[in-house]
């Protein structure tokens, strides 16, 4: 499951809190929070390319909203992780959160060449997946 490009940050984060609500354990147990696993670009070409203001606006709504409450009562605990521009990092990296880092969430990527093989491990796993910058066809086919 993805959001696209017209989906604005805010309503993505309330709908993946409802989501959230019937496979996470219970507010009480989890501590109240959504561990959201953030992979950009933060070096190499990509992160000159524009990554790197995705990867700041990202940062600056979840610190927005965390400042509010939250969402839904649930606190945003993001865990960030660099792609390096490289489309194996991206993915050892969103494996890496899936499986060590047991987020809820991920979010993030940069480059169609990360998103196509990250979209397909994550549909494996049944996690939300929320990109918004991927444009290849592949990768609507892959998440459709």
């Amino acid at each position: 499951m993805f959001f696209g490009k017209g989906t604005g940050f805010a309503g993505g984060l309330i709908a993946a809190a409802l989501l959230l609500g019937t496979t996470m354990a219970a507010p009480e147990e989890a501590g109240k929070k959504i561990k959201i696993g953030v992979v950009y670009d933060y070096t190499g070409p990509l992160a000159a390319g524009g990554s790197d203001l995705h990867a700041l606006g990202t940062k600056i709504i979840i610190d927005y909203f965390n400042k509010k409450g939250g969402i839904e009562g649930y606190q945003i605990e993001p865990i960030y992780a660099d792609a390096q521009s490289k489309p194996d990092i991206a993915i050892n990296e969103a494996i890496r959160l899936i499986d060590q880092e047991k987020v809820d969430i991920l979010l993030g990527f940069f480059s169609s060449a990360q998103c196509v093989p990250v979209a397909a491990r994550v549909d494996q796993v049944k996690k939300f997946l929320w990109i918004t910058t991927c444009i290849s066809s592949a990768f609507l086919r892959t998440v459709t």
